[in-house]
């Protein structure tokens, strides 16, 4: 069997509590002057007891944790939910988005080397670049790999049929490609994030080598409807203090903004 056959007879519903996954997020990669940090995935090792097969060991930050330049990931489900940080750095959770509030959003991922299910928690400039409906990973992904497999599949695809190849950019010296982001006082220089090996329609080979296969789409498709049945894509945070993902400028990303 193959991803031409295996959808069939599938129905996932469009959106168990899981919020005690492990965590990855996207540590930038920064550029001061001349001084050059490359990004990488980081999970930290309390969260994550055991790396994902070809994650590191990381001395990124105090507390430990496991890092890797690239990634392949699949995408079951998201939400999002406003936030905002005062001058003593509070933060502080918002029911809904209002101009000056950030967004925080996570999304459950099947993730390539490691058996459980995760969490991609990202906003800003990074959830942008890796799951916005335009000119990001996940939009180049559905462009060049889920429409193409889907025109000759038996039946619709789910969105984490395919593993998304996902890491920073370099350049053919290997040299990390920065790019410009936010604006005024909060602007900066961050490693680019980029859909990795595929920039044109994948032919077969590549579609075969990417296809998550039938046991695990049928494990992605029991793990969405279970946390759409809890209702974990509606359940928001109190007024606890926020955890903080990267630091950036945050554009708003509502439910239509993100492809899956």
């Amino acid at each position: 069997m193959s991803w031409q056959d295996d959808a069939q007879g599938m129905e996932w519903k469009t959106q168990e509590d899981k919020d005690q996954m492990p965590r990855i997020r996207w540590a930038h990669g920064r550029k001061v002057g001349k001084v050059a940090e490359f990004g990488r995935w980081y999970a930290k090792a309390d969260g994550m007891p055991t790396p994902p097969d070809g994650w590191q060991e990381s001395d990124l930050y105090d507390d430990g944790g496991w890092q890797a330049k690239s990634m392949m990931f699949a995408p079951l489900l998201k939400r999002s939910q406003a936030f905002s940080v005062d001058d003593a750095g509070t933060y502080t959770w918002h029911d809904h988005w209002q101009k000056g509030l950030k967004i925080y959003t996570e999304v459950v991922c099947l993730l390539h080397g490691f058996e459980e299910p995760v969490i991609f928690a990202c906003k800003g400039w990074t959830a942008g670049r890796v799951i916005g409906a335009k000119n990001s990973v996940v939009s180049e992904h559905n462009e060049f790999v889920h429409k193409v497999a889907n025109q000759t599949a038996k039946a619709p695809l789910p969105p984490w049929a395919f593993w998304i190849p996902v890491g920073g950019s370099y350049d053919a010296k290997g040299n990390p490609i920065f790019v410009d982001v936010g604006a005024g006082q909060q602007k900066t220089v961050l490693h680019d994030i980029v859909l990795e090996g595929i920039k044109q329609a994948a032919d077969r080979e590549t579609l075969t080598r990417l296809y998550v296969g039938k046991e695990l789409m049928q494990y992605g498709l029991h793990m969405r409807n279970g946390l759409v049945e809890d209702g974990w894509h509606t359940k928001r945070r109190g007024n606890v203090a926020a955890e903080q993902p990267a630091t950036n400028t945050p554009q708003p990303l509502d439910d239509d903004s993100l492809s899956f």
